[in-house]
């Protein structure tokens, strides 16, 4: 094993089981946009804007959704976020 390959494994398994760092920033994010987006449907929805926060709340479930879509894995175990190629290298 050359000191790249060493460096390019210890750098892997710094960044998690995601793949990337910007990866886990996004998902991360989404998730807080919709519970953000739930909370305000739900003042929406106390104050009389029923049709907006019907609204927001489809929006926030259509996030969730895209984020259990990365996540979750199927039934050989694999999930797309665990697929996505190195940036240096081009590799899963």
């Amino acid at each position: 094993m050359t000191m790249d390959d060493a460096a390019r494994v210890l750098s892997r398994q710094s960044l998690g089981r995601y793949g990337t760092g910007m990866l886990d920033l996004v998902l991360s994010l989404l998730v807080l946009a919709a519970f953000a987006l739930i909370a305000g449907a739900v003042v929406l929805f106390r104050r009389g804007y029923r049709k907006q926060a019907l609204w927001m709340g489809a929006a926030a479930l259509v996030a969730l959704m895209n984020v259990g879509i990365w996540t979750i894995p199927d039934s050989e175990g694999r999930s797309p976020v665990n697929s996505v190629p190195d940036p240096g290298t081009g590799e899963s």
